[in-house]
Parts: C-alpha cells; structure tokens; sequence
C-alpha cells in the first residue's frame, strides 16, 4: 500500500486538517508486476500523488503541503490509520481527514470588531 499525507485546509474561517490517502498495490499493479519488489512504487509514486490530491480537493479542500508519500507495510502504520490501510487493501483506495482544529469564535468574520 502507498501513503500519502497531505496538510489542507477548507473553508472559511479556514479548518486545517491532515488527509491520509491509501493506494492498494492492486488498484495500479500490471498482471506481471510483483508489489513486493523494493523499486514497485517508483513508478506509480506520481500517480498515488495525484489521485490524493484529486480527492482531497474534490472533497472542497485545498492542498496546504504534501506532507509524506511512501509504501508501508500495515505494521508501520499508526494504530488508528491501520483500519483506512485495511479499507484500501480490500477496495483498492482510502480517504480520510483528521482534523487539527476547529475554528474558534475570534476567528469568526466580525469578531472583535
């Protein structure tokens, strides 16, 4: 599975929030392909990128960083990312937003004015 994390934000006042993307091995792997091959995902690397931030930005988000993208192995993972890891495994990708912050009411358009 490849990971990537992105750092967005949405809205106005501005949410920030960590998107965590998943690409399972098969959703991109050619019949002859083995995923476990050191070099794999050089060549896919780019296209995980992309469909991360086709997601996040079609979910209303903007892109703020690319954080990290690499392959992991579920045992990596932090244990609350494991269950999104297994979600990509089976349906081949996964989305999830996790949330840093929630606006606060001096961030509020008029506040302290």
């Amino acid at each position: 599975v490849y990971w990537v994390t992105i750092s967005v934000q949405k809205g106005y006042p501005s949410v920030s929030a960590e998107a965590h993307y998943f690409l399972g091995n098969e959703a991109v792997m050619e019949e002859d392909e083995d995923p476990f091959a050191p070099d794999f995902w050089d060549s896919y690397r780019e296209t995980a990128v992309a469909e991360a931030v086709a997601e996040i930005t079609g979910a209303g988000y903007t892109i703020a960083a690319v954080v990290s993208d690499q392959p992991c192995n579920r045992d990596e993972l932090p244990e609350d990312l494991v269950p999104y890891y297994d979600e990509a495994e089976d349906s081949g990708s996964c989305l999830v937003f996790i949330h840093d912050d929630e606006p606060s009411e001096e961030d509020e358009p008029g506040a302290g004015v």
